[in-house]
């Protein structure tokens, strides 16, 4: 029997400049699972590009991207 469980961690919209800072992300399986020699757990980044107009962000249809980061 396979149990698929997902976990979607995301941050805020942060400005490409100069004064960028880091940002973690941390995510957490839920209910407390258990990982033996059975389990895959498979880690992917995203980002998004965005496009500010006056205030409002727009996100872009092209140039976004997603990688594989880990599996363990």
């Amino acid at each position: 029997m396979r149990t698929v469980i997902g976990v979607v961690v995301s941050s805020t919209t942060k400005a490409l400049d100069a004064n960028s800072t880091a940002t973690t992300l941390t995510a957490t399986i839920p209910g407390g699972a258990v990982t033996d020699a059975e389990v895959s757990v498979v880690s992917c980044l995203g980002i998004e590009f965005y496009q500010k107009v006056g205030t409002t962000d727009y996100i872009l249809s092209q140039g976004n991207t997603m990688k594989v980061t880990h599996v363990f």
